[in-house]
């Protein structure tokens, strides 16, 4: 089911309400009003609901809080929630950080 979900946002990705290129060939992208997520090639690296994000040289600093839309609530929708930091050269993500530490991550 999970799987089936990640396809469809992706899919909705195409009828997209907003679609921002990043850095790296990632994208910003939101599916559903107030529903975004980070994508490349189709591939979903940091899963709904992304409220806010800046892109600093490589890396993306965010924060994600629990979709109302959009989700099964399985795993990878619940958990890691809070702040984000996502480094687009190694793929590395680290969620579920405070404030302080993801800006410390800059």
């Amino acid at each position: 089911m999970k799987r089936l979900v990640a396809i469809a946002l992706v899919l909705l990705a195409g009828c997209a309400e907003r679609d921002e290129a990043l850095v790296n060939g990632y994208r910003f992208v939101e599916v559903s009003h107030g529903t975004g997520l980070i994508v490349r090639n189709s591939e979903i690296v940091v899963y709904p609901n992304v409220i806010e994000y800046e892109v600093c040289g490589s890396l993306i600093v965010g924060k994600r809080v629990l979709a109302n839309d959009n989700t099964d609530y399985s795993e990878p929708f619940t958990t890691g929630l809070g702040y984000f930091a996502f480094d687009t050269r190694t793929g590395r993500l680290e969620q579920g950080l405070t404030e302080e530490a993801a800006r410390n991550r800059r």
